[in-house]
C-alpha cells in the first residue's frame, strides 16, 4: 500500500458517501459524516489507517464524569483492540480512533461504510451516555481547504 492507493480508497469512499471534496479524507483533511467531523491518519507503506472520529469537547466541569463513562465503554470493548478513545489536542475534543486494514481491491466501499458505522455510533453516544456533555465542534473550524476558500473570499 502506498499513499496514492490510499488516496484512491479514500476518495472512492468519498464517492459513495458522496462527499463534496471526494479525495479530502485522503489529503488529511477531514471530512463530515452524518454530523460528525472524522480523520485520517496514514503513513506511507502501512497496511493500515487510524480514523478519528470526534465524539466532540467536553464541559469541563463534566468532564470527569464523561471521561469515566468512555473508560467504562473501552472496557466493554474490551475483545475489540481496534476501538479506542482519546483526546485530540488541536480540537480539544475527544476522539473514538479506530484501526482499519486497508488493501487496493475494492476498499473504498468498505471504508466509507466503516465511516458510516463510526458516525452511527458517535452519535449514539452523543443523544445517549454523553448527551449535554459531548459537543461536535462546527464544520469551519475543521478543514482547512474551507479555511482556505473563507480566507480569500
Amino acid at each position: 500500500m502506498n499513499t496514492f492507493d490510499f488516496y484512491t480508497i479514500c476518495r472512492e469512499a468519498g464517492e459513495r458517501l458522496g462527499l463534496e471534496h471526494t479525495g479530502a479524507l485522503g489529503t488529511g483533511d477531514p471530512i463530515e459524516v452524518n454530523g460528525v467531523h472524522i480523520e485520517a491518519l496514514y503513513i506511507d507503506g502501512q497496511d493500515s489507517c487510524l480514523l478519528q472520529a470526534d465524539i466532540g469537547a467536553i464541559n469541563e466541569a463534566d468532564r470527569a464524569e464523561a471521561y469515566e463513562i468512555l473508560l467504562g465503554l473501552q472496557l466493554l470493548a474490551w475483545d475489540d483492540p481496534r476501538v479506542r478513545f482519546g483526546f485530540h489536542p488541536l480540537h480539544e475534543s475527544i476522539v473514538l480512533c479506530a484501526w482499519v486494514a486497508l488493501n487496493a481491491k475494492d476498499q473504498g466501499e468498505q471504508l466509507a461504510t466503516q465511516l458510516e458505522a463510526m458516525a452511527a455510533q458517535v452519535n449514539a453516544w452523543r443523544e445517549g451516555p454523553l448527551a449535554g456533555r459531548a459537543f461536535a465542534r462546527s464544520a469551519e473550524l475543521s478543514a482547512p481547504h474551507a479555511q482556505a476558500a473563507q480566507a480569500s473570499a
